[in-house]
């Protein structure tokens, strides 16, 4: 994803912390920390931003 430009949080980024409620312990995290990267992280810091 592109972090210059907000577009929104993709489906995925939403499906993971859903999965996160449910599996909140570091070795589920772990597992999945590169989708975290892509999907939450760099969205995140996109809209922390500013910049569409």
């Amino acid at each position: 994803m592109d972090t210059k430009h907000f577009q929104g949080f993709p489906k995925e980024g939403l499906k993971f912390l859903a999965n996160l409620m449910r599996n909140n312990n570091r070795e589920w995290f772990t597992k999945h920390k590169s989708l975290y990267k892509e999907s939450v992280e760099a969205p995140a810091q996109a809209f922390g931003t500013g910049k569409k």
